[in-house]
Order: C-alpha cells, then sequence, then structure tokens
C-alpha cells in the first residue's frame, strides 16, 4: 500500500496547550504541553495529497484591489482604522492596469477566468472607480474571449441606486455585518438600519449573489446560533461567513473590541450548523475548512495572492495592506505598480 507523508503544524494557544493540527488529513488534536517536543513533522498515511495546478510565479488570474482607504463607517475593530478622514482613491490606470494583467494572464496560462475582487476601505467610496473597473474587466474579457468575474465585499452603507447596480452588475455580492440589530449597532456604529435596508434589496433583487460576513466578538459569540438564525429568517439559502475578532488596527485601542475565547467560538460555530441548515445556508469560517481540498496553506499569504492597493503596493494579505494601522505591512509587500503600466516585484 502506498504511504504519503503528511505535514504536521503545531498551533499555539495563549495559555492552553496547543493544537496538533494536520489539515490535508482535516485532523486535529489538543495534545500535552510536555508532549510537544516528541511530536514529528510529518505523519504517515495512505490518503494521497492533495494535486493543486500551480501557474509560473507572478502569473495571476485574480486579484483583490483596495480600490481606496476611504470609509464612511468607524468600526470598533478596523484593522485598517479606515475612516472618513482617509482620502487615499486608486488611481483609475492603476485599476485598469490591473484588470488587463490577469486577463492576460488568464489567456496565456489557457485558464480562460479572470476574477477580481473589490476591498477597501469601503469600495464604494471610490464609486467612479469602482463602475469603470467593472465595466472595462467585462469588455475586455469579451474581446480577448475570456470569462470574468467580479465580486465586491461592501460594509452595505449605500445608496438604494447603488445597492441595484451591484445587484445587476456583480457575480458576488459580501455584505459585512455582525448579526441583528443590537449586535451591529454597537460594533458597526449604528448601521443596521441601512444596511439592513441594503441587504434587503440586494436580496430582492439578486438572492443567489448575496452572501454575509461577520466579525464574532467576545461580545456575540454567545449569540452566534441566534445570529445565524437571523439571517437566515431574513435572507434565506445566503452563505454566512463567521471570523473571530482579531487584535490588530483600532481594535488595539478598544477595549470594547475583544477577541472571543477559541473553545467558545468553535463550540457555538458547530452549534450553530444545524441552524443553518434549516434554512439552507451554508456556513463558514477560515479558521474550520469543510472541503475536500484542504492544502497546507492557510491563506494565500502562503499561496498565491495578488492583492493592488490604492498606492500601488502589491500585498499578499488584506490585514496588511494599511502601513498606518500595521507596523509590520511592509514585510507583507512584495511588488510595485510602474508609471510603465507593468507591475514590478521589489
Amino acid at each position: 500500500m502506498t504511504t504519503y507523508l503528511h505535514r504536521i503544524f503545531l498551533v499555539s494557544d495563549n495559555d492552553k496547550d496547543p493544537i496538533v493540527f494536520v489539515p490535508t488529513l482535516h485532523r486535529a488534536y489538543r495534545v500535552p504541553r510536555e508532549k510537544v517536543d516528541s511530536i514529528p513533522r510529518f505523519v504517515e498515511a495512505n490518503k494521497a495529497l492533495p494535486q493543486q495546478s500551480t501557474p509560473p510565479d507572478y502569473k495571476f488570474t485574480g486579484s483583490t484591489l483596495f480600490l481606496t482607504n476611504r470609509c464612511n463607517l468607524a468600526c470598533i475593530y478596523c484593522y485598517g482604522e479606515f475612516g472618513l478622514k482617509k482620502n487615499m482613491v486608486m488611481p483609475l490606470q492603476i485599476a485598469l492596469a490591473t484588470a488587463e494583467y490577469i486577463l492576460r494572464c488568464a489567456v496565456e496560462l489557457k485558464r480562460f477566468q479572470a476574477n477580481i475582487l473589490l476591498f477597501g476601505g469601503e469600495p464604494t467610496q471610490a464609486w467612479d472607480i469602482l463602475k469603470a473597473t467593472v465595466e472595462y474587466l467585462r469588455s475586455r474579457a469579451t474581446v480577448l474571449g475570456c470569462r470574468s468575474r467580479a465580486t465586491i465585499t461592501t460594509n452595505g452603507l449605500m445608496e438604494t441606486e447603488q445597492a441595484r447596480w451591484l445587484a445587476a452588475q456583480m457575480d458576488s455580492v459580501t455584505v459585512s455585518m455582525d448579526g441583528f440589530k443590537a449586535i451591529q449597532d454597537v460594533q458597526r456604529n449604528r448601521s443596521f438600519d441601512r444596511v439592513f435596508a441594503t441587504a434587503r434589496e440586494i436580496y430582492r433583487l439578486a438572492p443567489t449573489k448575496l452572501m454575509f460576513r461577520a466579525t464574532v466578538s467576545a461580545m456575540s459569540v454567545s449569540h452566534l446560533p441566534d445570529i445565524v438564525r437571523f439571517f437566515g429568517e431574513n435572507f434565506p439559502c445566503c452563505a454566512q461567513a463567521y471570523e473571530p475578532l482579531f487584535k490588530t488596527g483600532r481594535a488595539k485601542k478598544n477595549a470594547a473590541a475583544t477577541q472571543p475565547s477559541t473553545d467558545l467560538f468553535f463550540e457555538k460555530f458547530l452549534e450553530a450548523l444545524p441552524v443553518a441548515h434549516q434554512y439552507g445556508a451554508r456556513l463558514k469560517t477560515s479558521a474550520l475548512n469543510f472541503s475536500r481540498k484542504s492544502g497546507e496553506a492557510f491563506c494565500g499569504v502562503a499561496a498565491r495572492n495578488f492583492m493592488v492597493v490604492y498606492d500601488g503596493r502589491v500585498v499578499a494579505c488584506t490585514r496588511m495592506a494599511s502601513e498606518d494601522a500595521e507596523p509590520v505591512a511592509n514585510l507583507f509587500s512584495y511588488g510595485m505598480y510602474d508609471k510603465n503600466n507593468k507591475f514590478l516585484c521589489v
């Protein structure tokens, strides 16, 4: 029988016993601290390793565009400390150059689909750039004989006409919303009424395109099954993603922005799964992979992230886009847009 070596990862968990994680086997164990030194780097198993087709270096068929650092909210945990006082907007030239680059890579690699995620800040605060980028992606894809996919993550605080445009033109709209009114208004600056109205309008026009992404704090973690029920009752069949709050950016300075207990987060997440099933909703969290296509890379930092920031920097992590908020952000920058319409490795 053929056996394969699967890599073992050791994950610290504050003052608790560490966790042994084997992602390619979908296994995780908590082990006594005194046993750590005896844990090998690999384990043998007869399950084959996932096969992944990796494009050449610096050939990307997808990108995340940070259109602006401006945001019309001031969430208590914002990793980038974005807000209305920020005013950097991506020049249209950089946005279009990114779209052109991934389209040409897609054709060259015979993958024939280019994907753009619009991010921020709040991307709708750069509305003209947003629309022009999506329109360029669509038109150039048609010329090149390539498919295109345009998605957005938004705080939902926008005009009704903007919501209708997104419903019509985007392939997917993820609304960042932390739950029902009592939670949303505390964590996301009294924005529940307007964000809920935006989500209802998008759901009315394009229910299969709408998704939700919620940040779970120490305050909200116990309510996670109720939050899932809230979304399920109001937006049946919409996917829901939940991520624990991390002490980055504004959260470092805000005592109300506290991380949830790791154990309690997973306990409540698993408790919420049957609730989601009642409403035809799919639950996700980056910390728990239900897919059969697990790999050794937890996220794109160790894989193939091509994220272009409003000032032309190319970064590998969304949380490191703002150099003001994260002093180590420069460690995650690996390229820069050049005036000659090229992206250069640095």
